[in-house]
């Protein structure tokens, strides 16, 4: 029997993008390991896992003799990198075919990395046969920091599931649990960082609640950061809007498209950003969406038609395009056209099945 080719992930091996992508291959001709450095993450039977961060030394020479010993051992057709910050820890060890997903702050902010850093991932870029990316404006970023590599960049969705996320006539059981029955749900989805500028977002719920009783706000935050978190609650606690603001600290993917489906509309206005799931979700799930003026979201929202689009940092302006959404007359309309667009430009199969096109393709060089 000839031998599968195998697929070796690496990157951030418990988190939830890493997660999602591998597992979708599962049931495809291949085998499949992750090499993590962070923490295990949960998937499908038959996925090893390699989990770097966990060997008994802390010493980078050590790990990266024992990454080069895993590439030895597993030898695979491909490594996948995800997020290309990982290529100056991969590609000295690894001289096989590669393909690099961008994650979006990879490239966006590589003005806040190191000269060093950012100087090594320029260099071994060019060494992937394939490089994808979730926007056009990312894939453009990308062209412009490697110019070698914008041949073989492509625009590749991380896909939404949307027999999944889609609107339900089921009642939330998130909404009902806390309450939420009937009132006008702002939901931010974004993990506390200060990348998605969340002491923004509750500075304008404040004032929108002066002016929408059933006003309440729904955020969700995992492995956060800690100084960013206390700054958020403490900035809650200081306009007096606790009673109106509630924290889910873990939401299973299970979970999600409930917890999608307790909002009325959803808020993502960070500073800098690809494609978020979390919109893609959202929209998909029957949420109004509220993004910041970043030309990647302009490839899904169109300010005043499928939702709003706000200056990044501007508390007055969003909290305008909050009361404007609470009050929004073309609500159904809305849901059914992003649903369309979400299902037409972000199916989870068709990325997937293009995917396994594209790396048998590689593996056939």
């Amino acid at each position: 029997m000839a031998r599968r080719p195998h697929l070796c992930f690496v990157g951030w091996g418990h988190h939830v993008h890493t997660e999602r992508w591998v597992n979708r291959f599962a049931d495809a001709d291949f085998d499949l390991s992750v090499i993590s450095f962070s923490r295990a993450g949960n998937y499908a039977p038959g996925v090893r896992q390699f989990n770097l961060m966990a060997l008994p030394f802390n010493s980078h020479r050590l790990r990266m003799a024992a990454l080069r010993l895993l590439f030895a051992y597993l030898r695979p057709d491909i490594v996948h990198v995800h997020y290309a910050g990982f290529l100056v820890n991969v590609a000295p060890n690894w001289h096989g075919r590669m393909v690099v997903t961008v994650w979006g702050s990879d490239i966006y902010r590589t003005h806040v990395i190191e000269d060093e850093q950012r100087r090594l991932i320029a260099e071994y870029l060019p060494r992937a046969g394939l490089v994808t990316c979730d926007s056009e404006d990312l894939k453009i970023a990308i062209g412009e920091f490697c110019p070698r590599v914008a041949a073989v960049t492509e625009v590749v969705q991380w896909g939404v599931d949307t027999a999944l996320f889609t609107p339900s006539a089921t009642p939330s059981r998130i909404a009902d649990r806390l309450g939420l029955a009937g009132r006008t749900v702002f939901l931010s989805p974004r993990n506390f960082y200060p990348l998605y500028r969340l002491l923004e977002i509750v500075r304008a719920f404040a004032q929108v609640a002066q002016r929408l009783p059933d006003a309440v706000l729904l955020m969700k935050r995992y492995a956060s950061e800690a100084d960013y978190s206390q700054r958020v609650e403490a900035l809650i606690d200081e306009l007096g809007i606790r009673s109106r603001v509630h924290i889910l600290e873990q939401v299973d993917y299970a979970e999600m498209p409930d917890f999608y489906r307790s909002g009325t509309i959803m808020i993502s206005v960070p500073e800098s950003d690809g494609t978020p799931m979390s919109l893609l979700e959202a929209m998909a799930c029957g949420c109004l969406p509220i993004v910041s003026d970043l030309p990647s979201l302009h490839e899904w929202v169109v300010d005043g038609a499928n939702g709003r689009v706000v200056p990044v940092g501007n508390v007055d302006a969003l909290a305008d395009a909050m009361l404007d959404m609470a009050h929004c007359a073309e609500r159904e309309h809305i849901i059914a056209h992003n649903l369309a667009l979400v299902r037409e430009r972000a199916s989870q199969q068709a990325s997937r099945d293009y995917m396994v096109a594209r790396y048998q393709a590689l593996c056939a060089l």
